[in-house]
């Protein structure tokens, strides 16, 4: 360093505006402007006691709230702001907003969809707003978790419980009336378990449904389109990832009919692989961001399509498929005609009617998988 460098920080130094200690011993006298300040924050106190009187939040031996998961978790549960803001759907598995956060900034048009982090932060700005400065992300978000399970809801099973069946039955004719596939007794046959199958899966979850029904026909035909239909756009998927995936267990999560797109999913998989997916009851999965492995009962149906006439590749294990071959596909007298068929399916699995094959079905459905055995290559 020069000597013009040392004299120029050595000024600047000298020049700058002194600060000088804060002496030491008795503190200064109180001043009336911080005398005056406790007023307010005891008026405060005593405002955000009165607002949570009659919920049972956890106080301090002063009667304040005090911020903790019970504290969140009561106020969620009895504030009327908060009333009919949270739920559990039962058939997804996901905790849901049925109302916006309050306090939040959502448009008018909004609809019940999935609790997503943005809304967890929201909640802990409304708690930072409302008396708990010290609202901290975790609680917040197990407050909202716990409260949504508190309020279970199955949409889909509540749909088909408010369904009425007029009494026209279609179950064993659907395939042939909708889907053109020649009427026979196995058509009738594996249609009508085939349906009763997903309404048991939504009534027991988890029951024995390893079962798949296999729609040929030319690409493009109407196939997935069809599959859709019946599901309702919402509980219908496509996407299956690579059965050995971990994904491929949680793309199941809220489907009812999952279609297996041109058998792609299982030409890529081996076959015990597929066997074993297809059978499967229940998944064991950690959710994303979650901190425990949870274990959630199948509540879907497999439908698969392809425009081959040879796909299968073993002689022992094709029990689960049911192939048949559709024709000219009618969309809109499916659509119409939907909820009716749903309603005959809730009424047969009501009655007890089984959603498997007896004896003599699975002896026809034996002759119609070897048709369809590919030749090794």
């Amino acid at each position: 360093m020069t000597k013009n460098e040392h004299d120029a920080i050595q000024a600047a130094f000298e020049n700058a505006e002194r600060i000088d200690p804060i002496p030491m011993g008795d503190p200064p006298a109180e001043s009336k402007a911080t005398a005056g300040s406790k007023k307010p924050r005891k008026a405060k106190l005593q405002h955000m006691s009165s607002r949570y009187d009659g919920i049972p939040v956890v106080r301090n031996e002063n009667g304040v709230p005090i911020w903790c998961t019970g504290t969140a978790v009561e106020i969620l549960r009895h504030l009327p702001e908060w009333q009919g803001v949270l739920y559990r759907d039962e058939f997804s598995g996901c905790d849901m907003l049925a109302r916006p956060i309050p306090g939040s900034e959502d448009s008018d048009d909004f609809q019940p969809r999935a609790i997503q982090d943005l809304d967890v932060t929201q909640a802990q700005v409304w708690f930072h707003h409302n008396g708990f400065s010290k609202a901290s992300i975790r609680a917040v978000a197990d407050a909202l978790e716990a409260v949504a399970f508190e309020n279970r809801v199955d949409p889909l099973k509540d749909w088909l419980l408010g369904l009425t069946w007029d009494g026209q039955p279609r179950l064993s004719a659907w395939l042939t009336i909708y889907l053109g596939v020649e009427e026979s007794e196995y058509s009738a046959e594996v249609g009508k378990r085939w349906a009763i199958s997903a309404v048991a899966r939504v009534f027991e979850p988890g029951c024995k449904a390893d079962c798949c029904l296999i729609l040929e026909g030319r690409q493009g035909g109407g196939k997935s389109s069809a599959l859709r239909v019946l599901a309702g756009a919402e509980y219908f998927a496509d996407a299956l990832p690579d059965l050995a995936h971990k994904d491929a267990k949680l793309s199941l999560r809220g489907k009812w009919i999952f279609e297996l797109s041109e058998l792609a999913a299982l030409n890529r998989s081996s076959l015990e692989t597929a066997k074993a997916f297809i059978s499967r009851r229940e998944e064991k999965y950690r959710r994303p961001y979650g901190r425990k492995d949870v274990t959630e009962p199948r509540r879907c149906v497999f439908a698969g399509t392809t425009n081959e006439d040879s796909y299968l590749r073993d002689t022992t294990g094709n029990r689960r498929f049911w192939p048949v071959r559709v024709g000219p596909i009618n969309i809109d007298a499916l659509s119409r005609d939907r909820e009716q068929l749903w309603a005959e399916a809730v009424h047969a699995y009501r009655a007890g009617e089984r959603w498997w094959l007896d004896t003599k079905f699975n002896k026809i459905a034996a002759m119609e998988q070897a048709e369809r055995v590919a030749d090794d290559p």
